[in-house]
C-alpha cells in the first residue's frame, strides 16, 4: 500500500475522531472569522456614525465628548450607563488618532446631557455631522428594557470645545 493511504490502516475509531476533531476545530474557525465580518458589517451599517472631517482634526484646543440619553425611554441607571459607554466608545474609535491622542492627554472630558426624543436625537446627530464632529448614535440590542433596534444615545465628540457646544450647549445635564 502506498504511504499516502498508511492512515487506512489506523484504528477506525482513531480516524473517525480525527476527522471528526478536524471538522470541528475548521467550523469553529471559519464561525470566527465569519463573526468577525458579521460584527464589521453590523457595527458600520446598523450604528449610524459620521467620522470627523479633516477641518475638525486640525482645530487646536481643549476638546470634549457628549453622550445625549433619550429620557423618553425611562431606562434604568445600569442601562443608561451602558449605553452611554457604548456611545463614548463609538465615537472615540470612529475619531482619527490625533483626535484619540489629544483628548486622551487632556483627560477625556466627558459630559453626559438629557434629551427627550428620537427627533431630539437625529436632529443632534445631523448637526454634529454638518460641522464635521465625529458623531454616532447607539442602538440597543434589546435583550433588556427597550425593543431590539431603539435609537438610545448620541455621543458628539471628541472635538473642539466650541464646536461641540454649537450642538449641544444648551442642553441640560442629566440628574
Amino acid at each position: 500500500m502506498p504511504d499516502c493511504f498508511q492512515f487506512l490502516a489506523m484504528d477506525p475509531l482513531m480516524l473517525i475522531g480525527g476527522i471528526g476533531l478536524g471538522f470541528v476545530l475548521g467550523n469553529k474557525l471559519r464561525l470566527h472569522s465569519i463573526r468577525r465580518v458579521i460584527s464589521g458589517v453590523v457595527s458600520k451599517y446598523y450604528y449610524p456614525h459620521s467620522p470627523p472631517n479633516k477641518s475638525v482634526e486640525a482645530m487646536k484646543g481643549e476638546l470634549k465628548l457628549v453622550v445625549a440619553v433619550r429620557m423618553d425611554l425611562k431606562m434604568g441607571k445600569g442601562k443608561i450607563a451602558a449605553q452611554c459607554a457604548h456611545g463614548a466608545l463609538k465615537a472615540y474609535l470612529i475619531s482619527p488618532d490625533t483626535l484619540k491622542q489629544s483628548w486622551t492627554f487632556q483627560g477625556q472630558t466627558t459630559v453626559v446631557t438629557q434629551i427627550d426624543s428620537l427627533e431630539e436625537l437625529r436632529s443632534l446627530f445631523e448637526k454634529g455631522k454638518s460641522l464635521g464632529l465625529p458623531v454616532a448614535i447607539i442602538r440597543d440590542a434589546g435583550r433588556t428594557q427597550v425593543a431590539r433596534g431603539t435609537e438610545t444615545v448620541v455621543a458628539i465628540g471628541p472635538g473642539p470645545i466650541s464646536l461641540v457646544d454649537q450642538v449641544t450647549g444648551k442642553l441640560p445635564l442629566m440628574k
